[in-house]
């Protein structure tokens, strides 16, 4: 879509493709591809077709309680991946705020699934001396036990480099 082309009669889609490609350039790939992906997996999905500027508050609250029921989907999506898709959809529609194609950024005031707590269970000592026994041997013992005596997540985990581990001075560097 060029730049003339964004007027209030663009769809939703179009000013997404348009939004990724020339206003997201200064984004990490994995953003990108997180916003690529919230975008065609769901946003595009209910208002590709949609003149961004016909696009009503009701129609984002409605959206998100879509989500939030599982509509047309597998199973319905978690308060944080809502949360997620929300936050591109309401980036998407604040640039375009900002640009004067629309008036008011409709999901601005969307009211969102409140965010789940999840009580964490650490293991106890017969499953810490159940788990060390179960992986004897395994090619990946190592990084197992590391996993289980640092608490590290497997992102950090997988971020680490062997700059990473200072051994004399017995520590490890997470920065990835």
């Amino acid at each position: 879509v060029a730049v003339s082309g964004l007027s209030k009669d663009i769809t939703l889609g179009d000013f997404a493709e348009y939004w990724l490609r020339h206003l997201k350039t200064d984004v990490k790939e994995s953003t990108r591809y997180s916003y690529q992906s919230a975008i065609s997996n769901h946003i595009c999905r209910v208002f590709e077709s949609m003149k961004i500027s016909e696009i009503t508050s009701e129609d984002v609250q409605l959206f998100i309680m879509s989500l939030t029921d599982g509509m047309d989907l597998d199973d319905p999506l978690s308060p944080k991946t809502i949360r997620n898709i929300h936050g591109v959809l309401h980036q998407l529609l604040q640039d375009a705020y900002d640009m004067k194609i629309i008036d008011e950024n409709p999901a601005k005031h969307t009211k969102l699934p409140k965010k789940q707590i999840v009580e964490i269970v650490p293991m106890n000592t017969n499953q810490v001396h159940a788990f060390l026994s179960a992986i004897i041997g395994h090619p990946l013992e190592n990084f197992f036990k590391l996993a289980l005596f640092t608490g590290m997540r497997k992102a950090e985990l997988l971020g680490l480099t062997w700059d990473c581990f200072h051994f004399e001075e017995g520590y490890i560097r997470v920065y990835r």
